[in-house]
């Protein structure tokens, strides 16, 4: 019920914003019509709807490079169905409401849902885009007002928002990936062979 009355106030306020998203558009492969908005009910780019979704920027949004680099990071999520993917994560939730491991699962899943984001983004970039990149993080993340439900943000908690600048900016990232995943499959076959 929240939801819907968030959903429909927000609706409200949405007003047609005319930006030009069409070279995000063809980088990431997407005909789809996706329509941008702006609200004063925002203060992140959010992607908004599981059916039909829309994205929403701020209406005091920061420079056009770093809208655009938020946009983009919009229509990524779009492009992978976050946000049904945070629609099953809420329906999941609200069925096991009672065991602790699905409320820990679920914060784990959303911030994974933004650290794969930003590193299917930030893996083609060089340094110059990277530092962009970060600074729009940051940007957004200053003047959090709003958080809806069934939405992707460019922002989230100021854990999760270390935590994606300094992916950024890692390069030895994927070295402690490789070992952290061959000491899972030594602990697996260890086990199985017990």
């Amino acid at each position: 019920g929240g939801y819907i009355i968030a959903k429909h106030t927000l609706n409200e306020s949405l007003i047609p914003f005319n930006i030009d998203i069409s070279d995000s558009k063809r980088k990431l492969g997407l005909e789809d019509e996706i329509p941008v908005y702006y609200s004063d009910m925002v203060s992140t780019p959010v992607l908004s709807g599981v059916i039909k979704p829309i994205v929403i920027v701020p209406d005091n949004a920061a420079d056009d490079m770093q809208l655009q680099v938020a946009i983009y990071h919009e229509l990524v999520h779009y492009k992978r169905y976050d946000v049904f993917f945070k629609f099953m994560l809420f329906a999941v939730t609200s069925i096991y409401w009672f065991n602790p491991v699905i409320w820990l699962m679920n914060s784990v899943a959303l911030e994974d849902i933004e650290l794969s984001c930003d590193e299917s983004i930030f893996k083609k970039m060089n340094s110059e885009g990277k530092n962009l990149y970060g600074k729009s993080i940051l940007h957004f993340a200053a003047n959090k007002r709003c958080s809806l439900l069934f939405a992707t943000s460019f922002n989230d908690s100021k854990k999760t928002i270390a935590t994606r600048i300094k992916n950024i900016f890692d390069e030895n990232r994927k070295k402690r990936g490789a070992f952290a995943l061959a000491m899972v499959v030594a602990i697996i076959m260890f086990s199985g062979l017990l």
